[in-house]
């Protein structure tokens, strides 16, 4: 991404406020650098199945709230658990495929695991669009949920969760140790790292 004038598409979900953060730290880092991009924040429910997003966002936050117990036991359970199991990427692939190639961007970022999915699926379905994409594993557990093999990069919060994703057989060249993105806490190492090694910006 070499030229001044890029669009960045960065896929998150209202399911607790770390995804959203993360999204909105990306963005302010990424314009910070570069203040031509054009970066597009988009919840990916919101662009496939809107009428979706608010009793999901509810039934979370009821299952949270009222059996966390539960909701723990399903979070570790994904942990070695291949997303694309999970047929629901089948319902928000279609207009989200659309808005993505409406918005035709430089470069994909993920914050949630079920977007990486939805990306997955659709560069496999479109093999000539050859946008790169990052995820940006916003847990601090190396759950298979949020690997697939068309993402391009994985931005993690440690190097131990980098090596635990290495002894899953992950290439390491591909895995940058970041620590979750925080609004105005992305120290000046974690930056120079970024410009170091990352050509997309």
């Amino acid at each position: 991404m070499n030229n001044t004038k890029k669009t960045i598409l960065i896929l998150t979900a209202q399911f607790g406020a770390g995804h959203i953060s993360a999204a909105n730290a990306i963005k302010e880092y990424i314009l910070e650098e570069q203040p031509s991009y054009k970066v597009v924040i988009q919840n990916f429910i919101s662009a496939s199945v809107p009428k979706m997003n608010k009793p999901l966002v509810k039934l979370y936050e009821a299952n949270t709230k009222y059996t966390p117990g539960l909701y723990n036991y399903y979070y570790y359970l994904k942990k070695s658990f291949d997303s694309r199991h999970d047929i629901a990427y089948k319902m928000y692939t279609p207009k989200l495929s659309q808005y993505i190639l409406e918005t035709n961007p430089d470069l994909i970022i993920s914050t949630f695991p079920m977007a990486c999915t939805c990306v997955d699926y659709f560069k496999t379905k479109n093999p000539e669009f050859k946008v790169p994409t990052i995820t940006v594993v916003t847990d601090v557990v190396d759950s298979l949920e949020w690997i697939y093999p068309t993402t391009s990069m994985y931005f993690v919060a440690s190097h131990e969760i980098k090596n635990r994703y290495v002894q899953k057989g992950i290439n390491p060249n591909i895995v940058k140790v970041t620590g979750v993105p925080v609004k105005k806490n992305l120290s000046i190492t974690q930056k120079k790292t970024h410009s170091k090694n990352i050509n997309y910006l």
